[in-house]
């Protein structure tokens, strides 16, 4: 937990130099995981669309893209990846790993979750009881525990 807690602190502070307005510059850190450090980087954000992000890491050839997607009382932070795909969500303060919801899938149902760590999708439920302030610190906390997950 200790270990979560300096993690997740990390996180957002190396977070905290993407700024909500600066959509043209990429979002770097440290991961602290074997996938290296990350970049993520506005891929699409037309008017009246749902912001996609590219999420890339160092030591792995793996892409993910995540879409943000705002609901009525939660923001939604949709991973898609080769084969698998997930959810972030945050409600109610809380922030942590969800099934995709089914209208936001794009693979079959009983496959979104079969190239994934359960136990560490699990561990992930609850990230943070404050919920992260900006979509910046989101994408941070998500680029540092996705490894976790896909490993």
């Amino acid at each position: 937990m200790k270990r979560l807690a300096v993690i997740f602190s990390l996180c957002v502070a190396m977070s905290m130099t993407f700024l909500a307005g600066a959509t043209a510059k990429a979002l770097k850190g440290e991961s602290n995981t074997p996938y290296g450090s990350y970049t993520i980087t506005l891929v699409s954000n037309e008017s009246g669309s749902t912001p996609v992000y590219e999420l890339k890491y160092a030591n792995s050839s793996k892409t993910f893209t995540v879409k943000v997607c705002q609901e009525k009382k939660c923001c939604n932070y949709v991973v898609y990846g080769e084969k698998m795909e997930m959810m972030y969500t945050c409600s109610k303060g809380i922030f942590g790993a969800r099934r995709i919801d089914k209208k936001l899938s794009r693979l079959p149902q009983d496959q979104a979750l079969n190239d994934i760590n359960r136990e560490a999708f699990y561990r992930q439920k609850v990230l943070a009881t404050d919920g992260p302030q900006t979509t910046g610190s989101a994408l941070g906390l998500i680029a540092c525990y996705l490894p976790e997950i896909v490993g």
